[in-house]
């Protein structure tokens, strides 16, 4: 519980901090950080315990947790649509994405955050930056909090 209280705090935080609108540079050093707490991650699921739960939209949640910290959630709906979120060892969502088909076309966004704050949009099926807006982020923020409140 106090897990979840301490990653909504930082949520909560970041949501109201910034602009709406605005494009940051996407530093290869940080998007580096961000794919080293994922790959950390990745090696601990093995470890871990995981908690699922189906909200009411539908939407399958899966959250990942070694040594009382959350590694990961992971969603799926019945829309061929999924999300992969990941945090960092200081409880702060550092890396998210969302892919799936959009009628007949894929999607694949990475969304890549620094404290709570997004910093970089890439598309995942061709490596290029993407612009974005502080609104985005903000919405991405709320969608990860709701999922932690479901599976506390």
């Amino acid at each position: 519980m106090k897990l979840i209280l301490i990653i909504l705090f930082f949520i909560t935080q970041a949501t109201g901090s910034h602009a709406l609108f605005s494009q940051s540079i996407c530093s290869e050093n940080e998007i580096e950080s961000v794919n080293d707490a994922k790959r950390t991650s990745e090696n601990n699921l093995v470890h871990s315990t995981a908690v699922t739960k189906l909200t009411d939209e539908g939407i399958e949640v899966t959250a990942f947790y070694y040594e009382n910290r959350i590694l990961k959630i992971s969603t799926s709906n019945s829309a061929s649509v999924s999300e992969q979120i990941f945090f960092n060892s200081d409880y702060q969502m550092v890396y998210y994405e969302r892919s799936g088909f959009a009628g007949s076309k894929e999607f694949f966004d990475i969304y890549y955050f620094r404290g709570n704050t997004l910093f970089c949009r890439e598309n995942g099926l061709n490596g290029e930056k993407v612009k974005f807006s502080r609104k985005a982020g903000q919405k991405i923020l709320e969608t990860v909090e709701k999922y932690l409140l479901e599976v506390q």
